[in-house]
């Protein structure tokens, strides 16, 4: 069983059709790119934990319902330090949306 070093509370983001990150993908019904939010997830866990190196892999991913506007989702964070592994989930009132692992080290990818 994993050990959790640190969990945080959730963050909080407001989906809202005017973010820019929705502009494109797609027009007439927008969905929050899963590249947007692997790089949120990555920034919040730099800005919570002392992130060891650098990004090397994401394992795990998981993109069970798109995140379309408007929606309130929060983001859970947990640093796995034994797999060097900041874990992440997405929720909102209708369920999961997505999740994964994001490692983090000094070797290669």
């Amino acid at each position: 069983k994993d050990t959790i070093e640190r969990v945080l509370p959730y963050y909080e983001a407001a989906i809202v059709p005017e973010l820019r990150v929705l502009e494109g993908h797609f027009p007439g019904a927008p969905v929050l790119p899963g590249v947007a939010q692997l790089h949120w997830a990555i920034l919040l866990g730099q800005e919570a934990f002392a992130l060891p190196g650098r990004f090397l892999r994401a394992e795990q991913l998981k993109f069970q319902m798109p995140i379309q506007p408007p929606l309130q989702v929060e983001i859970a964070l947990e640093w796995q330090e034994e797999r060097s592994a900041l874990a992440f989930r997405f929720v909102s009132p209708l369920g999961t949306h997505s999740s994964g692992r994001i490692i983090f080290g000094t070797g290669d990818v």
